[in-house]
């Protein structure tokens, strides 16, 4: 639950090129995504939370039955926003 000091919320930045923000993440595979372009840090972060919480999910069906049940849980139930200080 670190504060940004950029006052942006995690997996947003402003690109002063393109004058918008983008929103990011880091795949499974590890190499960053770009995951948009957009007009408010709302909708950026709204992106990012969508797309980590996908992820989740399919480490879910990758994984389901090879690692204890606890994980999966925690799997199924991650929310971005509680690991965060920012809301959508």
């Amino acid at each position: 639950k670190k504060t940004r000091t950029n006052g942006l919320p995690v997996g947003v930045s402003w690109c002063n090129v393109e004058d918008c923000y983008k929103s990011y993440c880091a795949q499974l595979n590890g190499k960053n995504k770009t995951l948009g372009r957009f007009t408010n840090p709302k909708d950026a972060f709204a992106a990012y939370c969508k797309f980590k919480e996908a992820m989740a999910q399919k480490l879910v069906e990758t994984y389901f039955g090879q690692i204890d049940a606890r994980a999966i849980e925690a799997l199924s139930s991650f929310k971005v926003e509680k690991y965060t200080k920012e809301a959508i």
